[in-house]
């Protein structure tokens, strides 16, 4: 009797602990999908202004550079404006609601992508250049905040977790 008391003491501190690391998991992935976001616009940037590179073209290639999930979201878009008729807009529309749930990032952080995606094709290159430069900003305030929120609460979640599952095993015994 007394070993299944150990044993499911140790099952649920561990199903606690899980659940806290798995809210920290979040706030370790968000800093490295804004950087990898924003090095996604960078050579979306490239591509459309060094080489004039078409843009459905230009999102193939950066798709094949960049890693998931972000790749996802570009590889998507790409595919969508091959369709005939489909604007960056309606592309990158697309690609980030088919592909945000499988990151960890937050609907404002895609904001800027969709904000640039609205003048792409649209106006002249110096125009784009400075949207580029202004998604790259919002893009680089969202990862310090980020970085903030996990030096803030990463370890925080990690703890709370483990005293979590500790506090109901003795409450339970």
């Amino acid at each position: 009797m007394n070993w299944e008391k150990v044993l499911g003491a140790a099952f649920v501190v561990a199903s606690c602990t899980a659940m806290g690391y798995q809210v920290s998991r979040v706030y370790r992935l968000r800093p490295l999908q804004l950087s990898e976001l924003a090095r996604a616009l960078r050579l979306l940037q490239a591509e459309i202004e060094y080489t004039a590179t078409p843009l459905p073209v230009a999102l193939s290639r950066v798709s094949e550079q960049i890693k998931p999930p972000v790749q996802g979201v570009f590889a998507a878009a790409a595919e969508k404006m091959k369709e005939r008729d489909n604007g960056p807009k309606l592309a990158f529309t697309y690609g980030v609601q088919s592909n945000s749930s499988q990151s960890v990032l937050k609907n404002q952080d895609w904001s800027a992508l969709l904000n640039l995606s609205e003048t792409l094709g649209s106006t002249d290159i110096l125009h784009q250049s400075r949207e580029f430069q202004a998604a790259l900003l919002h893009m680089e305030s969202m990862r310090e905040q980020a970085t903030e929120a996990q030096r803030r609460y990463e370890r925080l979640w990690q703890y709370l977790g483990i005293l979590t599952g500790l506090f109901v095993v003795l409450l339970l015994y």
